[in-house]
């Protein structure tokens, strides 16, 4: 009896979602190109300002449609955002394109940026042509990382990064390769090192061992452990590698009494133990 008077209210909530989702649906937004142009120009979007910053609706994503050729002044950031690049289109700017939690479709149209990042993003090209004048960067996840990272081809599109492609954002767009190679690029320069130096002894009094444990940045190669005993006789060295390490400094045959552990690396002194050895 209680399960037959409540169906009609479970029929209420499933239409009422319906409904709901439909609304957000409608509520989606498409923002579309009347003319070539500046994309910071209002005229370009028939007088409707669309941010180079811009973020849709992340419930049910806005549309933002190129069908002209369109230039751009300042880095585009799109996030919760379908762009899509219609035939016959393009998009040139000396600046980077940026797409979060977006997808980008292009359609037989041309993409020219400096950038092109891709964070939880996807790009596909179909017939169509894109070139990224620095390179391109993908993060997150559902990246289409086959495509974009690996500067593949789509279905029938390609794309190119490098300095030697070069583009002037005329109507429509140009682009070319220079036909003398591009001067080698200079040398790296030297590796900055976090210099880190770090000893311990564990225990510092025994009755057989010692354990030693370091870590060493990569700068460090040559560094050893030397255990003297009071009248300065060595008794034991260990070569200590960069990285992490534990080494063990047997003891158990030496006699009892007071043994000093210096750390050293070529000549120069790096950390000094007095160590305890007990009966």
């Amino acid at each position: 009896m209680h399960m037959r008077n409540s169906l009609p209210g479970l029929k209420s909530l499933v239409m009422l979602a319906v409904v709901s989702m439909s609304f957000l649906k409608s509520s989606a937004t498409t923002y579309t190109t009347s003319q070539d142009g500046n994309w910071e120009d209002s005229i370009t979007w028939n007088n409707s300002a669309v941010l180079t910053d811009f973020t849709g609706t992340v419930s049910y994503r806005d549309t933002i449609e190129i069908k002209h050729h369109i230039t751009f002044s300042h880095p585009l950031r799109l996030r919760f955002v379908i762009f899509l690049l219609d035939s016959g289109s393009s998009i040139c700017g000396y600046d980077s394109i940026h797409l979060w939690n977006s997808e980008m479709i292009q359609y037989k149209s041309d993409v020219y940026c400096y950038y092109f990042y891709l964070d939880s993003s996807y790009w596909f090209c179909h017939s169509g042509f894109s070139l990224w004048r620095m390179g391109t960067k993908c993060t997150g996840e559902n990246i289409w990382a086959d495509s974009i990272c690996g500067h593949l081809e789509g279905e029938g599109g390609k794309a190119m990064a490098g300095l030697i492609y070069h583009f002037e954002c005329k109507v429509p767009p140009v682009y070319w390769q220079d036909t003398v190679p591009p001067p080698p690029p200079p040398p790296p320069p030297p590796p900055v090192y976090h210099d880190t130096v770090n000893v311990s002894v564990d225990p510092n009094q025994s009755f057989d061992d010692f354990q030693i444990k370091t870590y060493l940045s990569t700068n460090h190669t040559q560094v050893i452990a030397e255990l003297f005993d009071l009248l300065g006789i060595k008794r034991a060295t260990l070569r200590i590698p960069s990285g992490g390490e534990t080494q063990t400094i047997e003891a158990s045959n030496l006699p009892a009494g007071i043994y000093i552990l210096r750390v050293s690396e070529n000549d120069t002194v790096l950390r000094v133990f007095r160590l305890l050895k007990v009966r």
